[in-house]
């Protein structure tokens, strides 16, 4: 039984009282705290045993990053339009805790990116490591090493190091392929490069190494669409997967399916 749950919002949102009476009814030996996700990097950890995230995609990714044990199970509650990787909408919260308490659940298990700067590990990523320009109308030309594969010379945006979970996300915006759950693998993806390069699909414990090749143009390296560090000429990113994983709860076996759908109705959305 959980002891510790977590209720974690965007910064500056209220938690409605109605769902912190909700989560003591049906936990009532559980500790129930409140935690405001900002915007960037977090700065301190959460301990708990249960994460119950109200918001879109950015929050969970926030959340599961602030977690002091990184496998920690994330039930993600829709708040906003996105939330693709939601699993219930806020209506469905109470039916969620009832399958939650009597164990009625599954977990996607998904193996997070591990990146280190320079041999300094950086934050873990559920979704996605990005190197890139800060500007979309700068080309900087980079060298991508990616193991066993082989060594090439990039000029465009960034490159892209993704899990499969982020396989929906940056990196299918890219022109990436769509990973599978079970898949345990990385996608190395270039931005409007210039090379046309191919997505690569490599296994998880592959390393891809990055570097600038000329210092043109200021780059970053986004964690999870957070800044992490600044990027220059001298510095080495290097990305494979990490020991870590990010556990989502899933009431539904068809929760892959599901989240196909919200990608497909987003897109007709658009072109309407």
């Amino acid at each position: 039984m959980y002891r510790d749950i977590c209720i974690a919002v965007k910064q500056d949102v209220d938690v409605k009282p109605e769902v912190l009476a909700l989560v003591r009814e049906e936990f009532p030996s559980a500790t129930v705290t409140k935690a405001e996700i900002g915007p960037g990097v977090p700065d301190k950890f959460l301990p708990c045993d249960l994460m119950i995230v109200l918001g879109g995609d950015g929050t969970l990714l926030r959340g599961a990053m602030a977690l002091e044990t990184p496998e920690t199970p994330i039930l993600h509650v829709n708040m906003g339009r996105g939330g693709y990787l939601a699993e219930i909408d806020f209506y469905e919260i109470k039916d969620a805790l009832d399958k939650i308490k009597n164990g009625d659940f599954i977990l996607e298990s998904v193996n997070k990116v591990k990146a280190l700067m320079n041999g300094k590990r950086l934050k873990d990523a559920s979704n996605e490591v990005a190197l890139v320009t800060t500007s979309l109308n700068g080309i900087a030309y980079f060298d991508l090493e990616i193991e066993s594969v082989g060594r090439f010379e990039i000029e465009g945006n960034g490159v892209l190091v993704s899990t499969p979970l982020g396989s929906t996300a940056f990196s299918l915006i890219a022109g990436g392929p769509i990973a599978t759950p079970g898949t345990n693998c990385l996608i190395v993806d270039t931005l409007l490069s210039r090379q046309r390069l191919p997505s690569f699909v490599v296994p998880s414990n592959y390393t891809v190494r990055t570097r600038l090749k000329e210092p043109k143009q200021e780059c970053v390296v986004l964690v999870d669409g957070i800044t992490a560090a600044g990027f220059g000429s001298d510095d080495t990113l290097m990305a494979t997967g990490s020991e870590h994983k990010i556990n989502l709860i899933r009431l539904d076996e068809n929760y892959f399916s599901k989240r196909i759908d919200r990608l497909l109705k987003l897109g007709t959305q658009k072109e309407s």
